[in-house]
């Protein structure tokens, strides 16, 4: 709807009221989806550290009663840095997939109503071509 027309018909403030609603509705939606994202992120990192410390304190009482190495120790170290980067880059691929399906979404509800008016048009110059209406 062109500006002119709601300024023409004194609609201003009831279009303004409908955007805020929208991008009000729309803000709460986005905060509660990156609040549960940072929230499965922080979960997902202390179970890691937890997991971190635990395996590190084993091996050092291990390694204290001379049942194992040091160098097997910072193995097991060098093993869970090698494990993070790849747990970080699925989440993050997660997230990008997610934004992009909910992305081709909207592009398809866009299409659908682009073809409904399409057809609607069609039906409207066929009714005046046959004299109708």
């Amino acid at each position: 709807m062109a500006y002119e027309t709601v300024h023409y018909n004194g609609a201003v403030s009831l279009e303004i009221s409908k955007f805020l609603k929208l991008i009000t509705n729309f803000q709460k939606a986005e905060f509660s989806v990156l609040f549960s994202l940072n929230g499965l992120n922080a979960i997902q990192n202390g179970i890691f550290i937890l997991g971190v410390v635990l395996v590190s304190v084993l091996s050092a009482y291990q390694i204290s009663i001379k049942l194992h190495k040091v160098s097997d120790f910072i193995t097991i170290i060098t093993y869970f840095a090698q494990l993070q980067a790849p747990l970080a880059f699925f989440g993050s691929f997660y997230n990008q997939v997610q934004n992009n399906l909910v992305d081709a979404e909207r592009m398809l509800e866009l299409v659908s109503f682009s073809l409904q008016l399409l057809y609607m048009f069609s039906q409207v110059i066929v009714q005046h071509q046959a004299g109708c209406c």
